[in-house]
């Protein structure tokens, strides 16, 4: 995923991650197109322990959570966003 939203460019390391690499685990840095929601997402898949990462159906819950609620906010639908999102409901 991180690849898709940096357009390919070569991953860059922070520079923490050379200094102290154990506590950065090395993750990259937020591709600039990236949403922070996705970017969230991509960082669940570099946990070390693999049993903790997300599953792919999960991860496509994820992302379709986060598609519809991109979609209310930015659409005319915002007044349904924000109703929805009082309600507390666990996707939004």
């Amino acid at each position: 995923m991180w690849e898709i939203f940096s357009c390919g460019t070569e991953p860059e390391l922070p520079k923490s991650a050379f200094s102290n690499r154990e506590s950065s685990l090395g993750q990259l840095l937020k591709a600039e197109f990236c949403p922070t929601v996705v970017y969230i997402a991509i960082t669940l898949c570099w946990t070390r322990d693999s049993w903790s990462r997300p599953s792919f159906h999960d991860l496509k819950e994820f992302l379709n959570c986060a598609i519809e609620i991109h979609q209310l906010e930015k659409g005319t639908n915002k007044v349904i966003y924000l109703y929805l999102r009082s309600l507390n409901i666990p996707c939004f």
